[in-house]
């Protein structure tokens, strides 16, 4: 595969992971809304926890997903720097002369990009499974309702 189509595919599949993330963020923000729409009027009743819940996994949903865009830009960022510094023309900080500086500067980037990673990786998880779980608790709520009408 050449450079250009895999810097292609690349970039193909760090746009949709992107897209995908503004979605979630965009469901639990509109599964917030909807909670709270929904009860503005209604009492509180321990029949409620599961609602607040959801509430609470939708909030924290939502900040996971703003904090994996955080990772995955300072990912891009790291990755960039490091690309640049295999081509020799990193500007941020001067490096000293020498190869042993810059194999030096590559690997402390690759292991801060490594780092960057998986921190990203880890909080798109849990942006995911929030949502799941907000979900799956609002249902409870909903279903409990339905027990509290029929009785």
């Amino acid at each position: 595969m050449s450079d250009s189509s895999e810097q292609y595919l690349h970039s193909r599949l760090l746009e949709s992971q992107l897209k995908y993330s503004y979605f979630l963020l965009a469901a639990a923000g509109a599964a917030i809304a909807f909670a709270l729409k929904q009860t503005e009027t209604a009492p509180i009743l321990l029949r409620q926890i599961p609602l607040g819940f959801a509430v609470g996994c939708w909030a924290l949903s939502f900040y996971f997903g703003c904090k994996y865009l955080s990772w995955a830009h300072a990912t891009l960022l790291s990755n960039a720097a490091l690309h640049q510094i295999q081509r020799g023309t990193f500007t941020e900080f001067p490096l000293p002369p020498g190869e042993a500086a810059a194999r030096f500067a590559e690997e402390e980037f690759r292991k801060i990009t490594y780092t960057n990673a998986e921190g990203a990786s880890w909080r798109a998880q849990w942006q995911f499974r929030l949502l799941i779980a907000g979900a799956i608790a609002y249902i409870v709520w909903h279903v409990l309702g339905m027990v509290a009408r029929t009785a």
